[in-house]
């Protein structure tokens, strides 16, 4: 229900319960509007990454290098493929954080790190199995995050993958 505009009333004038019930189901509209914002708003995409022509890596450290604009909470990673063709294996992805770009000050994020398995996997598969460390899933503005891919499938090379984080601020 739409919010309704009440009379001006004067000082001394009673207040009636049409009044008071006008007033209520304003309010109640409000905290409904409220409510069904903030479950739209629950989890954002925080990052959206890219990656073409990985052709021979056996690990790639390093492939995005990206420093969190607000602070957020991890709540979903996914990696994501193209075409499967021939390719054997695994590939994962690693998130590691840290308070500055010095390498030996990353952490990863996960406990199980988001990988598809090429044998069961289909064309523009996503992989749904990535959990996060309780203790490291909480992102602070200024923190930068590392991305790795740690396995890489044989017998062909990924064209392309792509690699997006979901949080909540």
């Amino acid at each position: 229900m739409p919010y309704t505009s009440q009379p001006t009333k004067n000082i001394g004038d009673p207040i009636t319960y049409l009044d008071f019930n006008a007033v209520n189901i304003n309010t109640d509209d409000h905290e409904t509007r409220i409510g069904a914002l903030e479950l739209t708003q629950s989890s954002i995409e925080v990052f959206n990454g890219y990656l073409s022509n990985a052709t021979s890596f056996t690990t790639l450290t390093g492939f995005e290098l990206w420093q969190a604009p607000f602070n957020f909470t991890l709540t979903s990673a996914v990696v994501g493929i193209f075409l499967k063709g021939s390719l054997t294996g695994t590939l994962q992805v690693d998130v590691k954080k840290s308070p500055d770009r010095d390498p030996a000050n990353f952490v990863t994020v996960f406990t199980t790190k988001p990988s598809i398995l090429y044998s069961g996997a289909a064309n523009y598969d996503d992989s749904t199995n990535a959990v996060f460390d309780v203790g490291q899933k909480d992102i602070v503005t200024g923190e930068w995050l590392r991305f790795d891919l740690t396995q890489v499938p044989t017998a062909g090379t990924i064209s392309k993958l792509t690699f997006v984080l979901f949080g909540e601020l």
